[in-house]
């Protein structure tokens, strides 16, 4: 939702000339994209998306919040993989809820 504010920002600094500096805010949790987060930090990064949200924590001296660490131990409900040709189809068939979504 960063991305949201910041094109936000551009089309206001294009349509007004206001050039001024300008502070935005994220609220979104590092443990959402911790890979993102590691290699910005110039941090090792692994394959496994676990691994990097403990890296994290241990980097950012703090707790990975719940609701992140307790992922490791739900099911993974949506296992289909598609290639980018069919995602149309695959789309319009999991919104009409079709069978080709499990």
């Amino acid at each position: 939702h960063t991305a949201v504010a910041y094109s936000v920002c551009e089309k206001y600094r294009k349509t007004t000339g206001d050039l001024k500096p300008i502070l935005l805010a994220s609220t979104a949790s590092p443990f959402k994209f911790p890979h993102k987060v590691l290699t910005s930090l110039g941090a090792p990064v692994s394959e496994d998306l676990f691994v990097n949200i403990e890296a994290l924590a241990m980097l950012l001296d703090g707790e990975v919040p719940t609701e992140i660490s307790d992922l490791k131990t739900k099911p993974i409900l949506h296992k289909r993989v598609t290639s980018l040709d069919a995602m149309a189809e695959v789309l319009l068939d999991a919104l009409s809820g079709g069978e080709m979504n499990d």
